[in-house]
């Protein structure tokens, strides 16, 4: 409650090509990730501050690179915001844990 405000903004974009593009590679990391080492006699376990430190590191670089438009689709629409940033970190949490079952 002291780093997020508690009202929302609905003139803030969640929702936006940055979001899903780091989103969904993020996802396809973590679960390749996580179930690679989940074959290993004692496997490793991929820390969600990873995640959040590289989604935001991401979402920072896109911001810089990416240009404003490309053909009518808005692709950089300003700043990363904490609510696209939310938004990654949920799609490649989910990823993240698998539940392998050994018979």
């Amino acid at each position: 409650a002291i780093n997020i405000p508690t009202t929302d903004d609905p003139s803030t974009l969640c929702v936006t090509f940055r979001s899903v593009t780091i989103g969904i590679l993020l996802t396809c990391i973590t679960a390749f990730v996580s179930q690679f080492f989940a074959y290993r006699t004692s496997p490793m376990d991929v820390n969600i501050g990873i995640v959040i430190l590289l989604s935001y590191t991401l979402g920072e670089f896109m911001t810089l690179i990416l240009p404003t438009k490309i053909s009518k689709i808005s692709t950089n629409p300003g700043p990363m915001t904490v609510k696209e940033h939310g938004l990654v970190t949920i799609m490649a949490t989910s990823g993240l844990y698998n539940y392998l079952i050994i018979e």
